[in-house]
């Protein structure tokens, strides 16, 4: 299934009864019950399609290869350049999770999930991450895993690759209500403020993007979860 197909057959979802959650304080998904024109198990059937055909890494990768060459081509024109990189659904993924779970969220058993360290990278933003080494971008990673959350993250990110980095944000426990995208803004002013060029802001969500302090944004297909 295309990516058109899917983003189709996700229209079809009028009401939905249930979050899907994942991470961060508030996420909707497409949910856990629905009055509409395509029942749940078909469009839980048509996730699973869009990934095992390959049909989501293509659409990853294709995303991703367009940064690593913006990347080539403004890297050495810029003074301190740095990109900023999303974990889940970016630069590491929750697939097995998300199957395990039939894509709805709990969110100790998420919690569990990530204590693992045992998540995939996304091989198109792993290639990213590379080249913005081999071009001495400075990389920072910002997230909406909670501090609690910092040990097994990072072991995570160093065993699949993502081996070295300026800072790893993650939110607090106690941050309230405070949006993903507040959140991923206020860590970006700052980093802009060290003097840094933001020239590559990549993540899965809107609220990942949202908010400027980066030269250009990159969205990578998401169509298991939001987050507002």
């Amino acid at each position: 299934m295309s990516m058109i197909e899917l983003r189709r057959a996700m229209l079809g979802i009028k009401r939905l009864t249930c979050a899907i959650v994942l991470v961060g304080s508030t996420l909707t998904l497409a949910g856990c019950a629905s009055t509409a024109q395509q029942s749940l198990p078909a469009f839980k059937a048509s996730l699973l399609e869009y990934v095992e055909s390959g049909g989501y890494a293509e659409d990853v990768a294709e995303v991703a290869n367009g940064a690593v060459k913006y990347l080539r081509r403004e890297a050495r024109e810029t003074a301190q350049p740095a990109i900023v990189l999303d974990i889940d659904e970016t630069s590491l993924s929750n697939w097995p999770y998300q199957v395990d779970s039939r894509f709805c969220y709990d969110a100790e058993a998420f919690h569990a999930w990530v204590l693992e360290a045992e998540a995939e990278p996304l091989a198109g933003v792993l290639e990213l991450y590379k080249v913005a080494r081999e071009l001495d971008v400075a990389v920072f990673f910002v997230t909406g895993r909670h501090e609690d959350q910092r040990a097994a993250t990072e072991a995570n990110l160093a065993a699949v690759g993502f081996d070295e980095w300026e800072t790893l944000d993650m939110r607090p426990r106690n941050d309230g209500e405070a949006s993903a995208a507040a959140f991923k803004v206020a860590v970006r002013r700052r980093i802009s403020e060290a003097g840094y060029t933001i020239i590559a802001n990549v993540g899965d969500q809107e609220s990942d993007l949202a908010g400027g302090y980066s030269r250009r944004a990159f969205k990578l297909p998401n169509p298991f979860y939001e987050v507002p």
